[in-house]
């Protein structure tokens, strides 16, 4: 009898065997399977919440970092006035923005304001030349003439152009004559009381500026020259 009923629980016993290794095995697998990935919508865009400010557009999240740029650099003269911006090049300058200090240039001429539309104000200084200066040299010129036996020669630079050419001439001793070297229209020639100081001018031609002239002085003795003068 007992064989019998061992033999009937047998099938009994292997299904619940066969129940406790399916389930362990199943529970084994669902605590071991990997984790999936979240699911990303088309086109490889990751879903992300919005944390723009409702009142920003959603261009807006994205920002490109821009340099500033940096003022104008400013100068300021000796009155506290401000300049604006200032670029040089030798002698002369432009100048861009308003201004009151007046912009000093080569030379003693003053500045002419000119407008060029709007507020810009750039000051145009047109210098013009230089006053006339003269640098002088003398040189014995042996024999003289007929009726002069000493000569000295008397040169002249004038560093811009000379019109008319004026010069007066001082001596130790008398002086006889006077001529300019070259061709000269109607030179005029004067002579002092003492008759040591000579003068000559002519209006032309004109001198060029560094452009040498010469001037015979004679004598009935010898002498020196002792200055040379614009008149």
């Amino acid at each position: 009898m007992e064989d019998k009923r061992t033999r009937r629980m047998w099938p009994f016993i292997i299904l619940i065997v066969v129940g406790l290794v399916v389930g362990g095995l199943g529970i084994f697998l669902i605590a071991h399977r990997p984790k999936e990935a979240p699911q990303q919508p088309a086109g490889g865009v990751t879903n992300q919440p919005n944390t723009a400010p409702a009142s920003q557009p959603a261009a807006s999240i994205l920002r490109q970092k821009k340099k500033k740029p940096k003022p104008p650099a400013t100068k300021r003269d000796g009155t506290g006035n401000q300049q604006g911006v200032q670029t040089g090049n030798g002698n002369q300058q432009t100048q861009i923005g308003p201004t009151n200090a007046p912009i000093k240039l080569g030379g003693n001429a003053p500045c002419q304001a000119n407008s060029y539309g709007g507020n810009a104000t750039v000051k145009d200084c047109n210098a013009g030349p230089p006053p006339l200066k003269i640098q002088w040299s003398v040189r014995d010129q042996e024999g003289g003439n007929a009726n002069w036996h000493f000569e000295k020669i008397v040169t002249v630079t004038p560093n811009v152009q000379w019109q008319p050419v004026s010069i007066s001439i001082t001596c130790d001793q008398s002086v006889r004559d006077i001529f300019p070297e070259g061709i000269f229209m109607s030179p005029q020639k004067g002579f002092d009381s003492t008759g040591k100081i000579v003068s000559i001018s002519y209006a032309n031609p004109p001198q060029a500026a560094n452009v040498p002239v010469s001037f015979e002085v004679f004598s009935d003795q010898d002498f020196r020259v002792l200055d040379v003068k614009l008149q």
